[in-house]
């Protein structure tokens, strides 16, 4: 369901769906929302989600005329890069 609305605006961008993480089709509307305001900046970046109230980040990365989506929990997302993200 959310990959069909992620789909349709990557589509109106030129853009085609490369790596998609199923965690995103888990994601409720207002969270969506957020991803999907990122795919129209075409500008590779990670944005803050919450799945079932736990704090995700969605990685969108951009190459040539392809937009890939991965999906890490919190603890995944500070085991790779660093707990800045989230420091006051």
């Amino acid at each position: 369901m959310n990959k069909t609305k992620v789909e349709s605006v990557a589509n109106k961008n030129g853009l085609t769906i490369g790596c998609w993480n199923a965690k995103i089709d888990l994601l409720k509307p207002a969270q969506l929302k957020k991803v999907l305001a990122e795919i129209e900046y075409e500008s590779s970046t990670d944005v803050d989600v919450a799945i079932n109230r736990r704090k995700h980040v969605v990685e969108i990365s951009f190459v040539d005329n392809e937009v890939d989506f991965n999906v890490l929990t919190k603890a995944e997302y500070i085991d790779r890069y660093g707990d800045e993200r989230w420091a006051d």
